[in-house]
């Protein structure tokens, strides 16, 4: 029977397969909205596979190889998995369970579970809050959306401040359609933003006098606005492009009823859109590639800046200015931690030699060959010499 088995490998270490079977697809997140029965899943990208093994440990050496399978299942990080449907893939371990029965001495059976990881160059931030800021931002744009339903109004009795919504409104769809092409051209994609942003832009009409569906649209527009781009670095800029959105406008003086109801409907629109730019932009935090000090410094700036701003410069309930304070707090966190892991930068001289060689010989591989590249703007990579910047612990 054994005979007729699969062998596999991990680590190096061979054992037989006795079944398999592999999980993959998407990411996705599903938003849900207050008082409403809809819904809006955001795609998050493919889903790495996920192998699980029945595997069999038998023959002369048993005690030596099943020994060696464990040690190599509780080794720390990346291993090369040799699977026979899949060929080589590089894995990390999950815990694994071992059954050796007594009426079947000499064959040990392993249930293991392994996930597919892309390989990781350089210390990242811990991800143990990720998942806490990703419910916060999800909490934070319902209640954004709450407001917006709630303080967005256009009483008939003030027939000319349907035109100033209007116009209002037009300005968000154009702000957040220009910016999203320029992105999208980059990129060479093809998003569903683009319907439902034609779905936003047909229902400003009808959505003025129906604050609630208003809010709707505004955040399923949203939700698919912060996913476009080739990564995270790519969707934190395009989110970027918001900020501060409708500091230009000019003040309505709120010298009378009419006015009064504009200026609402002006602020609480910039609100929403500035804080939700802010929300999904710390969404993306844990996602971007975070090298050394610098790059987190850069990014604490950019998000300090446009909290300081949407603090000053909003009509939002406590509830939801909470909300965005709590997220903060969490982002922070993490970025506290991504800078106690991250590398700093050291200039060293050098004579003449590959940037390959360069990289070997102060990290033992050339795997961070490009970040050394990226770093000094290097053009010719076949021999550097002088003053090199490096990435040090």
């Amino acid at each position: 029977m054994l005979e007729k088995l699969q062998s596999a490998s991990f680590k190096g270490v061979t054992f037989l397969i006795e079944s398999t079977s592999t999980n993959g697809g998407r990411k996705t997140v599903t938003h849900e909205y207050p008082n409403s029965d809809r819904r809006f899943v955001e795609d998050l990208g493919d889903l790495q596979e996920i192998f699980s093994l029945t595997g069999v440990i038998s023959g002369d050496n048993y005690i030596q190889d099943r020994d060696a399978l464990i040690s190599a299942l509780k080794e720390p990080d990346r291993g090369d998995l040799v699977h026979p449907f899949y060929g080589t893939v590089k894995v990390v371990a999950k815990p694994y369970s071992l059954s050796e029965g007594l009426t079947s001495l000499g064959i040990a059976r392993f249930n293991m579970t392994f996930e597919k990881s892309d390989e990781s160059v350089f210390p990242s931030g811990s991800d143990d809050n990720t998942s806490l800021i990703n419910q916060q931002t999800n909490l934070l744009a319902s209640y954004v959306g709450a407001d917006l339903a709630s303080i967005f109004s256009v009483r008939k009795k003030y027939p000319s401040n349907f035109l100033s919504a209007k116009t209002i409104l037009t300005g968000v769809s154009a702000a957040m359609g220009i910016n999203a092409d320029n992105i999208l051209q980059v990129a060479d994609e093809v998003s569903s933003f683009s319907g439902f942003l034609l779905g936003f832009t047909n229902n400003i009409n009808s959505n003025i006098n129906d604050p609630t569906n208003l809010a709707y649209d505004f955040g399923i527009l949203f939700g698919s606005f912060s996913t476009i781009g080739r990564n995270a670095r790519d969707q934190f800029d395009l989110l970027t492009k918001l900020f501060n959105y409708g500091e230009n406008d000019v003040a309505i003086q709120e010298t009378t009823a009419p006015r009064i109801e504009r200026a609402t409907n002006q602020v609480i629109i910039n609100s929403a859109v500035n804080t939700n730019a802010l929300a999904y932009a710390y969404n993306t935090v844990p996602q971007l590639s975070l090298t050394t000090e610098i790059d987190i410094k850069e990014i604490e700036d950019q998000l300090d800046a446009q909290f300081n701003y949407t603090i000053a410069n909003n009509n939002l309930t406590d509830i939801t200015v909470q909300a965005l304070k709590d997220l903060r707090v969490e982002v922070t966190q993490f970025l506290e931690q991504a800078t106690v892991n991250a590398f700093r930068i050291s200039t060293i001289e050098t004579h003449e030699l590959p940037m390959t060689m360069l990289c070997f010989q102060y990290y033992g591989s050339v795997d961070n060959t490009q970040a050394l590249i990226n770093l000094n703007n290097t053009i010719d990579t076949s021999f550097v010499s002088g003053n090199v910047g490096i990435l040090v612990t």
